[in-house]
């Protein structure tokens, strides 16, 4: 029998990032198969984009539909048949180091596949959006999707704050001075001493999107000052802002500004 490790599976992994505790993969199998019994050491999420899938656990038989969505715990054991040349499916999985990092273990039951709806089939849809090829992902992004889904699967509540609390204002200060350098949500977390999925829904609260939103219009906005007023070079002005690669710095200046850095760059110069 096969135990497969976080972000291990049969087929073609014909993409696959890693983030800390976490392992996102586009999964290809080429032809009909079954594939023999094996558990999966660390819990996972799965959805199926192409083609067919089956899997057998615990006397069961389950077929997938295209774009549903399902938690496996840790050590999840199946067969599972692939029932359609080229299948493709996304693949979720969560370190247990990184379950306890965040706080947020999933909660015990009778270890089959749980099929969540709604918000996290979205958000899953977003992760996978990040696999195109050519895209660099930004790991706080990442990181803050992966805890909604933990979120979803304990049905996680987050404490109501009815005024704007000092840790979250506190919280404001620490991403304004970490526009060059990277910060991760967990870390924000635990400098403010707050679970990091209540900081990410407080803040979207009071202050009408995530923290990963907002760092990324800091780092723009850092980004079109040096563009406009030096000389540096845009691959320079993209490392110094804290972005992953000058592609990452392009497709947020085109999100939130509406053009590109040498845009920008052009524009400033006629300006002066």
């Amino acid at each position: 029998m096969s135990s497969l490790r976080t972000g291990q599976y049969f087929g073609n992994a014909c993409r696959q990032i890693e983030a800390p505790g976490t392992v996102f993969t586009e999964l290809r199998h080429a032809r009909q198969r079954s594939l023999p019994f094996h558990t999966h050491q660390s819990a996972y999420f799965s959805m199926l984009l192409k083609g067919g899938y089956e899997e057998w656990y615990l006397g069961h038989t389950r077929s997938y539909l295209l774009n549903e969505l399902f938690f496996h715990p840790d050590d999840f054991g199946h067969h599972d048949r692939i029932t359609t040349p080229d299948t493709l499916l996304l693949c979720i999985a969560m370190s247990r180091s990184f379950q306890d990092s965040m706080r947020t273990r999933f909660s015990e039951d009778d270890g089959s596949p749980r099929l969540l709806r709604g918000k996290s089939v979205m958000i899953a849809l977003t992760m996978r959006e990040l696999l195109n090829p050519g895209l660099v992902p930004d790991p706080i992004a990442l990181e803050e999707y992966a805890l909604e889904l933990l979120a979803a699967v304990n049905q996680w509540r987050s404490p109501a704050e009815s005024v704007e609390p000092g840790w979250l204002r506190r919280s404001l200060e620490i991403l304004h001075g970490s526009v060059p350098s990277r910060i991760s949500l967990q870390s924000l977390a635990s400098e403010v001493q707050i679970h990091p999925l209540h900081l990410s829904r407080t803040f979207r609260k009071f202050h009408g999107c995530s923290p990963v939103t907002y760092l990324q219009r800091l780092r723009v906005e850092f980004a079109s000052t040096q563009i406009r007023t030096t000389d540096i070079p845009l691959c320079h002005v993209a490392a110094l802002s804290g972005f992953s690669d000058q592609s990452h710095m392009n497709r947020l200046f085109k999100r939130f500004l509406g053009c590109t850095p040498g845009m920008a760059r052009a524009h400033g110069s006629r300006a002066q």
